[in-house]
């Protein structure tokens, strides 16, 4: 180079110089390691031999890019094998991981020796198995052997952990080098990675261990049954089946699937349902993530439950039940678990729904030669729901009609409907409220179409009728603002402008409250009005001024009903309380005010009440429940005139009640 004439030697050079010596090492490996003498000047094939040699003196059966004539120990058949050439120029980068993804994973090989090479590895383990390797192969060839070739070797078994499958082995060699050589200050560096490696089905100890498990809980299932050893799950539900229908008989006094003497379909009434199903599920491992899914639609798919709330009721019970089982399952023995549990509509005019049933189950575990645990449950429901009788329930009907009877006799014109039907004291009530409206604020009550009188040309009304209930008396605030929110509307809607909302809103609230509460004393079994008005004044030149009227019917039915044969000292308590609300409230109507007579000037509102005492009447329910029924109108105003509240003492033998007028 330079004055000499020299020419510099070429990359090129210096990487041909260095596969020479690479290949060279190799021949000398061969000979020293498996004393076998090749002169051939081919590296690939040099590590061919190379591979397949350290294969067989490893794993003790000959390697064969064919894996029909493969035939590793323990073999079940389904075996892929592969072997590949990969020379990779440093930095390493991902280039290892590529060439086991593409060269050895790819679906279908180029042709090596007139054979087609496939790796179709199952996709439950595939990902886990390139994995593997791209570490293996990384750590290997990321450091300097000095141009001599070493061997890897990787044995792994892929645990399917299922029941339908077998395990897969793995059996590989890589033979691998990393060397660097300088030549007149030219650098070549060269890391070549040569694969061979077979994968190949075997048995699954997993899977022979849940197999001994399973069979544990067949012969455990025959002993119930007295009967044959089930050699399946259907052969174990139905053995099942047989002994826990005479369990189902010993505990309940009557068959499964027939018609349960509780029942209302006992006392003739075809259209009461009665449904049943029996389930038997099988959970490996204590795995719950499938079980919420299984439960709505393998068990209660086959149940007609037509009341949807106590379906999901149900549903939630029997998960917990299951998940107790997993959770506290005592090893290698059928254990019984029973069902009795009545669930009550959280609609009244329903009947109790009644279910009845067995629970089997049966756990054990086990831990495997290779320290993985295996475990086993089974769980067999047998279930029946059916409206049932309840006299709590029935009481509490004959007093609806009492209460309804009472209510009509004082709604002027014919007020027809089945007074059996609890559903139509709602309506009664509505009739009553609204007959009264005229009597309390001088105008008629026609929902959207009402006209107070003071109301702007062109205006319009927002009328709400709605019924809260409750299963507690008194009621919450929590309970009533839930019950606003969903029925009327929430304190954050732009129903009515911003100075009128909040307002609006706790007012109704305060006013079921009041009268959902002890806050305002109620004798038992006495009905009562009350109505309510009270202006919301716009503080901008705006003026849009908004007025409520509210107009509330309410008691609070109270009995003990003694059961028969006792000392008194026994009975049913029955409280319910009913609160009926109609409303009318006008928004966004521009309406000037000049004057206000009298009102609380400093909030901007004024607000009036009028409470009455009605007939006595007796009603109850299975359980305690608060039922209010809102009707109300909010409105604007031209002008206010309001004047001092009066009272007026009314008597009436079967009505007393105290009226405030304007």
């Amino acid at each position: 180079m330079g004055g000499s004439g020299d020419t510099a030697i070429s990359l090129e050079q210096v990487k041909a110089d260095l596969v020479k010596k690479l290949t060279d090492n190799a021949r000398d490996l061969l000979k020293k390691d498996f004393n076998i003498a090749d002169n051939t000047t081919n590296l690939e094939t040099l590590l061919n031999r190379i591979a397949t040699s350290k294969f067989k003196q490893t794993y003790n059966y000959d390697y064969n890019d064919d894996a029909t004539k493969l035939n590793p120990p323990g073999n079940l058949g389904d075996a892929r094998s592969s072997s590949k050439i990969c020379s990779i120029i440093p930095p390493v980068g991902t280039q290892a991981t590529d060439y086991l993804k593409t060269g050895v994973f790819r679906r279908v090989f180029p042709l090596y020796y007139g054979v087609p090479i496939k790796l179709n590895l199952p996709d439950w383990m595939e990902k886990t198995a390139i994995n593997d390797l791209s570490n293996i192969a990384n750590i290997i060839i990321s450091r300097d052997t000095g141009k001599e070739w070493r061997y890897n070797q990787y044995r792994r078994t892929y645990d399917a952990r299922k029941e339908d499958q077998d395990n897969y082995m793995c059996n590989s060699i890589m033979v691998y080098c990393y060397g660097t050589l300088v030549e007149d200050g030219t650098k070549a560096e060269l890391a070549i990675i040569y694969y061979c490696g077979v994968y190949y089905k075997v048995k699954s100890e997993t899977k022979a261990t849940r197999d001994t498990l399973q069979g544990s809980a067949y012969l455990g299932a025959s002993k119930l049954a007295d009967g044959s050893v089930p050699t399946t799950d259907e052969l174990l539900k139905a053995s099942l089946d047989t002994y826990s229908k005479n369990q189902f008989k010993s505990q309940f006094g009557y068959e499964y699937a027939s018609v349960p003497p509780d029942s209302y379909r006992a006392k003739g009434i075809d259209s009461a349902f009665v449904t049943q199903n029996s389930q038997l599920n099988y959970i490996p491992d204590t795995k719950t993530e499938d079980l919420e899914n299984y439960i709505e639609h393998q068990v209660y798919s086959g149940l007609n439950i037509p009341i949807q709330s106590v379906k999901t009721a149900a549903m939630k019970d029997t998960y917990d039940q299951y998940k107790s089982i997993l959770n506290n399952a005592s090893t290698d023995s059928w254990n019984q678990t029973r069902l009795d549990k009545t669930y009550i509509p959280t609609d009244p005019t329903l009947n109790p729904i009644r279910q009845t049933g067995i629970i089997m189950s049966w756990y054990d575990h086990k831990t495997t030669d290779g320290q993985v645990s295996i475990s086993v449950t089974y769980i067999y429901i047998m279930t029946m729901f059916y409206e049932c009788q309840n006299a709590d329930q029935e009481l509490a009907a004959e007093l609806f009609k009492i209460l309804c009877n009472n209510l009509r006799r004082h709604i002027q014109g014919d007020s027809s409907g089945d007074i059996s039907d609890p559903a139509k004291l709602k309506e009664f009530m509505k009739e009553y409220s609204i007959q009264e409206w005229k009597k309390a604020f001088g105008f008629d009550y026609q929902g959207r179409q009402s006209k107070p009188p003071k109301m702007k040309q062109g205006g319009r009304v927002e009328p709400y009728e709605e019924l809260l209930q409750v299963k507690s008396y008194p009621a919450t605030k929590q309970e009533v603002e839930a019950w606003m929110d969903a029925e009327v509307f929430r304190r954050t809607d732009r129903k009515f402008p911003d100075f009128a909302m909040g307002p609006v809103y706790d007012d109704i609230v305060n006013s079921m409250m009041r009268y959902g509460s002890n806050e305002v004393p109620k004798d038992n079994n006495w009905w009562y009005t009350a109505d309510f008005t009270r202006e919301y004044f716009d503080p901008t030149p705006q003026k849009r001024d908004i007025q409520q009227y509210a107009f509330y019917l309410y008691a609070l039915g109270d009995m003990t009903i003694n059961k028969p044969g006792t000392s008194g000292q026994e009975g049913v308590k029955i409280k319910r309380l009913f609160v009926y609300y109609l409303g009318l409230t006008e928004p966004h109507s521009y309406s000037p005010v000049s004057t206000m007579e009298t009102g609380d000037l400093a909030s901007g509102s004024h607000s009036r009440y009028s409470t009455a005492y009605p007939w006595f009447y007796k009603m109850c329910s299975y359980h305690e429940c608060i039922h209010i029924l809102l009707t109300g109108v909010p409105y604007s105003l031209d002008l206010v005139n309001l004047t001092q509240i009066k009272h007026e003492d009314m008597n009436d033998s079967s009505w007393r009640r105290t009226r405030r007028n304007v």
